[in-house]
């Protein structure tokens, strides 16, 4: 460990930004575990609101074929829409009861979210459902 720290001191890192660097290894680790449960589940981290006259449907995001594009796909004149609202965050809950399908979905209404403009156009749109 002290060789270690003789190396970090000696190449001009401090400790601060060794700790900095910790960081963003264990946020990196922590996306890439994130990335590999979702797909484990069958889905991307990210995914699509798809809303037509008749159909909802999500899809799948930037799977380069490793996952199906179709994650579920509903009926909007048997779909229940449920959203509610924590702070900037958005929840969808889609249920068709005679399919015993459902999914819960989460977006943002935040202005730092580069994601809002289209999750609010969603949003609108299942409202209407």
């Amino acid at each position: 460990m002290a060789g270690a720290q003789g190396v970090a001191d000696a190449s001009g890192l401090s400790a601060a930004s060794g700790a900095l660097t910790d960081g963003i290894t264990a946020g990196l680790g922590a996306a890439a575990a994130t990335k590999a449960y979702a797909e484990s589940q069958g889905v991307t981290v990210q995914l699509i609101v798809a809303v037509t006259e008749k159909k909802i449907y999500v899809l799948n995001r930037d799977t380069n074929d490793r996952l199906a594009d179709l994650v579920m796909d509903f009926d909007r004149a048997s779909c229940d829409v449920t959203i509610s609202k924590f702070g900037l965050s958005r929840f969808v809950k889609l249920v068709d009861n005679a399919l015993g399908s459902e999914i819960e979905l989460h977006g943002s209404s935040g202005p730092f979210s580069s994601l809002a403009k289209a999750d609010a156009i969603v949003l609108h749109l299942l409202s209407d459902s």
